[in-house]
């Protein structure tokens, strides 16, 4: 079993949009790391570009930490993704929103892509 960083929606450019929440949240926490804080943390909301908010060097750091996320519409099929490195036999996906009600449509379309993996 592995846990994936994952938000779907109904197309691919709404769940990249809900996404900068989570990576916001990244950010915030590696630079607090980086600089020996402990600080409290909560979701911003979704940001049309992450350009401005991270440096190129923090930009590179964070793709690699979230390389796993699944991040993507219905048409994109995109949950198998993570278990092709892995071989993982079962999923737990961690869908961090700012807004609850994109946070459940996250887990309803992430459970119609993965009912047929099983």
């Amino acid at each position: 079993m592995i846990s994936v960083p994952a938000v779907a929606a109904e197309s691919d450019h709404d769940a990249s949009h809900c996404f900068t929440s989570m990576q916001q949240l990244y950010l915030a926490s590696m630079r607090d790391m980086m600089q020996g804080r402990n600080s409290e943390y909560r979701l911003e909301a979704p940001v049309d570009s992450m350009e401005g908010l991270w440096s190129p060097e923090e930009e590179q750091l964070l793709n690699r930490l979230l390389h796993y996320a699944v991040v993507g519409g219905k048409q994109s099929r995109i949950p198998s993704r993570s278990c092709w490195k892995t071989q993982a036999d079962e999923l737990m996906f961690l869908s961090e929103t700012c807004y609850f009600a994109d946070r459940l449509r996250s887990y309803r379309v992430l459970s119609e892509l993965t009912a047929d993996l099983s």
